[in-house]
């Protein structure tokens, strides 16, 4: 599913167990002033933990213009009738629309059929126990997700969305979307 992440994930695991199992009186001092010196770097307001995630954003490509285009899609685990599910069980291989209120138009019509796209609507396909999908979509009403589960943008309307989508496609030349 995630097997890069996956992959990160455990070998950053695997790297600090390493780095907290040294039994050196040399090499514990190095290890603490590496520690004391990215809290100094923390306090002074420098990032540093985002700079070796491996769940960096994209600046470029196939993304919009909101503040989350980008950006991974979090992953909670929500109900579907009554199991529970992780959203990407629930989103599909593909394209995903997530709205916070049910839409239809032309534009989500083409998506659907174009790109056999998901439209998936909080509370009404699916529940977000947690509001976790809520919080992160903040003000925006409808969130779209590109298959490896990065979002391509989010804005006020879920056809205006697939509207841009299938306009970037085109553009692309990664085939007539439209």
């Amino acid at each position: 599913e995630r097997w890069q992440n996956c992959k990160s994930v455990i070998l950053a695991a695997t790297a600090n167990g390493t780095m907290l199992s040294i039994s050196s009186k040399w090499g514990m001092f190095k290890r603490n002033m590496l520690f004391f010196k990215a809290r100094i770097w923390q306090a002074l307001g420098r990032d540093i933990v985002t700079r070796g995630t491996s769940y960096a954003g994209y600046r470029a490509g196939l993304i919009g213009t909101s503040e989350l285009a980008g950006k991974r899609l979090p992953q909670p685990l929500v109900t579907l009738g009554d199991k529970y599910v992780l959203l990407d069980e629930l989103l599909g291989d593909g394209f995903c629309l997530l709205l916070k209120q049910s839409e239809t138009g032309r534009d989500l019509d083409a998506f659907q059929t174009t790109l056999s796209g998901r439209v998936l609507t909080l509370g009404e396909d699916f529940t977000d126990t947690k509001n976790i999908l809520a919080r992160f979509m903040n003000r925006h009403q409808a969130l779209l997700c590109r298959p490896d589960k990065y979002i391509f943008d989010a804005g006020e309307s879920g056809n205006q969305l697939c509207n841009e989508l299938m306009g970037a496609l085109s553009q692309s030349g990664i085939g007539d979307a439209r």
